[in-house]
Protein backbone atom coordinates (compact mmCIF):
# COMPACT_ATOMS: atom_id res chain seq x y z
CA UNK A 1 0.00 0.00 0.00
CA UNK A 2 1.38 3.64 -0.89
CA UNK A 3 2.11 5.92 1.68
CA UNK A 4 -0.48 8.41 0.54
CA UNK A 5 -3.26 5.24 1.08
CA UNK A 6 -2.00 4.81 4.65
CA UNK A 7 -2.83 8.38 5.05
CA UNK A 8 -6.01 8.34 4.07
CA UNK A 9 -7.05 5.88 6.20
CA UNK A 10 -5.53 7.54 9.30
CA UNK A 11 -8.07 10.30 8.19
CA UNK A 12 -10.92 8.88 9.96
CA UNK A 13 -14.01 10.52 7.97
CA UNK A 14 -17.21 10.99 10.15
CA UNK A 15 -20.97 11.33 7.81
CA UNK A 16 -22.34 14.59 9.51
CA UNK A 17 -24.64 17.47 8.27
CA UNK A 18 -23.37 20.82 10.19
CA UNK A 19 -24.18 24.66 8.93
CA UNK A 20 -21.39 26.06 7.44
CA UNK A 21 -20.48 29.56 6.77
CA UNK A 22 -17.49 30.71 5.03
CA UNK A 23 -16.26 33.99 3.41
CA UNK A 24 -13.16 35.14 0.42
CA UNK A 25 -12.20 38.54 -0.46
CA UNK A 26 -15.42 40.36 -0.59
CA UNK A 27 -17.74 36.67 -0.41
CA UNK A 28 -19.72 35.26 1.72
CA UNK A 29 -21.50 31.80 1.45
CA UNK A 30 -23.28 29.12 3.64
CA UNK A 31 -23.96 25.24 2.85
CA UNK A 32 -23.79 22.02 4.93
CA UNK A 33 -21.12 19.55 5.35
CA UNK A 34 -21.39 15.73 4.15
CA UNK A 35 -18.20 14.64 5.11
CA UNK A 36 -15.50 15.80 7.99
CA UNK A 37 -12.33 13.97 9.01
CA UNK A 38 -9.26 15.58 10.83
CA UNK A 39 -7.97 16.94 7.64
CA UNK A 40 -10.75 18.51 5.48
CA UNK A 41 -14.25 18.90 5.13
CA UNK A 42 -16.38 18.30 2.07
CA UNK A 43 -18.92 21.44 1.86
CA UNK A 44 -22.65 21.19 0.24
CA UNK A 45 -23.03 24.37 -1.59
CA UNK A 46 -24.61 26.09 -5.00
CA UNK A 47 -21.10 28.52 -4.96
CA UNK A 48 -18.05 27.35 -7.37
CA UNK A 49 -14.87 28.93 -5.86
CA UNK A 50 -11.16 28.31 -7.86
CA UNK A 51 -9.34 25.36 -6.34
CA UNK A 52 -6.40 26.85 -4.52
CA UNK A 53 -8.34 29.58 -2.68
CA UNK A 54 -7.84 30.19 0.81
CA UNK A 55 -11.69 30.64 2.96
CA UNK A 56 -12.59 31.52 6.30
CA UNK A 57 -15.10 29.08 7.61
CA UNK A 58 -17.54 28.94 10.65
CA UNK A 59 -18.70 25.59 11.51
CA UNK A 60 -21.95 25.49 13.57
CA UNK A 61 -22.33 22.07 16.21
CA UNK A 62 -25.41 22.75 18.59
CA UNK A 63 -24.68 25.89 20.48
CA UNK A 64 -20.83 26.20 20.02
CA UNK A 65 -18.82 27.16 16.69
CA UNK A 66 -15.19 26.17 15.16
CA UNK A 67 -13.80 29.06 13.22
CA UNK A 68 -10.33 28.08 11.30
CA UNK A 69 -8.93 28.64 7.94
CA UNK A 70 -9.06 26.15 4.80
CA UNK A 71 -8.29 25.73 1.46
CA UNK A 72 -10.33 24.77 -1.57
CA UNK A 73 -8.88 21.60 -3.04
CA UNK A 74 -12.10 19.71 -5.19
CA UNK A 75 -15.21 20.58 -7.08
CA UNK A 76 -18.06 18.54 -7.06
CA UNK A 77 -20.14 20.24 -9.95
CA UNK A 78 -22.89 17.83 -12.02
CA UNK A 79 -24.54 18.33 -14.97
CA UNK A 80 -28.05 20.20 -14.91
CA UNK A 81 -30.04 17.32 -15.57
CA UNK A 82 -28.61 15.33 -12.50
CA UNK A 83 -28.68 18.17 -9.98
CA UNK A 84 -32.03 17.12 -8.64
CA UNK A 85 -30.15 14.03 -7.47
CA UNK A 86 -26.68 14.94 -6.75
CA UNK A 87 -25.92 18.20 -5.05
CA UNK A 88 -22.59 20.30 -5.72
CA UNK A 89 -20.12 20.39 -3.01
CA UNK A 90 -16.51 21.85 -2.75
CA UNK A 91 -13.87 19.74 -0.84
CA UNK A 92 -11.43 21.79 1.59
CA UNK A 93 -8.58 21.02 3.30
CA UNK A 94 -7.75 23.06 7.04
CA UNK A 95 -4.59 25.19 6.60
CA UNK A 96 -1.93 24.20 9.57
CA UNK A 97 -0.47 27.06 11.63
CA UNK A 98 3.00 27.99 9.50
CA UNK A 99 0.56 27.38 5.97
CA UNK A 100 -1.52 30.43 7.55
CA UNK A 101 1.53 32.35 8.71
CA UNK A 102 3.39 32.12 5.30
CA UNK A 103 0.44 32.30 2.39
CA UNK A 104 -0.07 36.27 3.16
CA UNK A 105 -3.22 35.67 0.73
CA UNK A 106 -6.04 34.13 -0.88
CA UNK A 107 -4.37 31.93 -2.83
CA UNK A 108 -2.42 28.74 -2.14
CA UNK A 109 -0.94 25.37 -4.16
CA UNK A 110 -3.90 22.89 -4.58
CA UNK A 111 -3.40 20.14 -2.87
CA UNK A 112 -5.61 18.42 -5.70
CA UNK A 113 -7.34 17.81 -9.10
CA UNK A 114 -10.73 18.80 -9.49
CA UNK A 115 -13.02 15.45 -8.36
CA UNK A 116 -14.52 14.31 -11.26
CA UNK A 117 -18.49 14.24 -11.21
CA UNK A 118 -19.86 10.67 -11.25
CA UNK A 119 -22.21 9.84 -14.34
CA UNK A 120 -25.63 11.03 -14.23
CA UNK A 121 -27.90 7.51 -13.85
CA UNK A 122 -29.55 5.85 -16.88
CA UNK A 123 -32.55 5.37 -14.87
CA UNK A 124 -34.40 7.87 -12.40
CA UNK A 125 -37.11 6.77 -10.20
CA UNK A 126 -40.28 8.75 -10.49
CA UNK A 127 -40.57 10.09 -7.85
CA UNK A 128 -39.62 13.61 -5.49
CA UNK A 129 -37.34 13.41 -2.90
CA UNK A 130 -38.35 16.38 -0.17
CA UNK A 131 -36.36 14.99 2.94
CA UNK A 132 -34.37 18.16 2.89
CA UNK A 133 -36.62 20.79 4.62
CA UNK A 134 -35.45 24.08 2.42
CA UNK A 135 -36.05 21.47 -0.91
CA UNK A 136 -39.56 21.04 0.46
CA UNK A 137 -40.11 24.79 1.23
CA UNK A 138 -38.75 25.91 -2.59
CA UNK A 139 -40.62 22.71 -4.42
CA UNK A 140 -44.15 23.72 -2.24
CA UNK A 141 -43.86 27.89 -3.49
CA UNK A 142 -42.86 26.83 -6.71
CA UNK A 143 -45.01 23.87 -7.63
CA UNK A 144 -47.59 22.90 -5.32
CA UNK A 145 -48.77 26.25 -4.36
CA UNK A 146 -50.08 26.73 -7.53
CA UNK A 147 -51.64 23.20 -7.99
CA UNK A 148 -48.85 21.56 -9.38
CA UNK A 149 -45.91 19.26 -9.46
CA UNK A 150 -42.72 18.77 -10.88
CA UNK A 151 -41.11 14.65 -11.79
CA UNK A 152 -37.37 14.63 -12.87
CA UNK A 153 -37.45 10.83 -14.08
CA UNK A 154 -36.59 8.53 -17.10
CA UNK A 155 -39.88 6.86 -16.22
CA UNK A 156 -41.45 8.50 -18.51
CA UNK A 157 -45.60 8.87 -18.76
CA UNK A 158 -47.53 9.74 -21.57
CA UNK A 159 -48.90 13.14 -22.00
CA UNK A 160 -52.72 13.38 -20.16
CA UNK A 161 -52.40 9.99 -18.62
CA UNK A 162 -52.72 10.01 -14.99
CA UNK A 163 -50.21 8.99 -12.20
CA UNK A 164 -49.21 8.47 -8.78
CA UNK A 165 -46.29 9.98 -7.93
CA UNK A 166 -44.52 8.76 -4.09
CA UNK A 167 -43.03 11.99 -2.60
CA UNK A 168 -40.27 11.82 -0.08
CA UNK A 169 -40.92 13.72 3.31
CA UNK A 170 -38.27 14.69 5.68
CA UNK A 171 -38.02 12.16 8.68
CA UNK A 172 -40.08 10.81 10.71
CA UNK A 173 -43.23 11.74 7.94
CA UNK A 174 -42.16 9.59 5.60
CA UNK A 175 -43.88 10.12 2.45
CA UNK A 176 -47.35 10.63 0.54
CA UNK A 177 -48.37 9.53 -3.06
CA UNK A 178 -49.55 12.56 -5.06
CA UNK A 179 -52.12 12.07 -8.03
CA UNK A 180 -52.40 13.82 -10.89
CA UNK A 181 -52.71 14.38 -14.56
CA UNK A 182 -49.44 14.22 -16.42
CA UNK A 183 -49.56 18.25 -18.19
CA UNK A 184 -45.70 18.81 -19.86
CA UNK A 185 -43.18 16.80 -20.38
CA UNK A 186 -39.66 17.89 -20.44
CA UNK A 187 -36.59 16.90 -22.20
CA UNK A 188 -33.72 18.50 -20.31
CA UNK A 189 -33.66 17.62 -17.17
CA UNK A 190 -36.01 14.67 -18.20
CA UNK A 191 -39.38 14.16 -16.79
CA UNK A 192 -43.14 15.86 -16.69
CA UNK A 193 -45.39 18.46 -14.83
CA UNK A 194 -48.22 17.21 -13.14
CA UNK A 195 -51.65 18.80 -11.69
CA UNK A 196 -52.39 17.54 -8.63
CA UNK A 197 -55.63 15.76 -7.92
CA UNK A 198 -56.31 16.57 -4.22
CA UNK A 199 -54.39 19.70 -4.63
CA UNK A 200 -55.32 21.04 -1.37
CA UNK A 201 -54.76 17.61 1.02
CA UNK A 202 -51.61 17.74 -0.94
CA UNK A 203 -50.72 21.58 0.34
CA UNK A 204 -52.00 21.15 3.97
CA UNK A 205 -49.80 18.34 4.47
CA UNK A 206 -46.57 19.99 3.42
CA UNK A 207 -47.55 23.14 5.08
CA UNK A 208 -48.17 20.85 8.43
CA UNK A 209 -44.81 19.56 7.88
CA UNK A 210 -43.16 22.66 7.06
CA UNK A 211 -44.45 24.02 10.49
CA UNK A 212 -43.07 21.26 12.56
CA UNK A 213 -39.68 21.34 10.99
CA UNK A 214 -39.33 25.12 11.17
CA UNK A 215 -40.17 24.85 15.15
Amino acid sequence: MSKRGKERRKNKRFRKRLKVRYWWKDFEGTGFTTDISDTGLLIETSKTIEIGTRVHIEVSYDDESFFGDVIIVRQKIYPRQARSLFKPALGARFLKVTEVVSMGGTKAKAAAAPEQAPPVPDHIPMQVDLRDAKTLAEIYERDVKHGGLRVVTTEMPELQSDVEVPVLLPEPHGEIVCRGLVVKLFEDPPGFSVHLEDVDAVRARLVEIMRSTSG
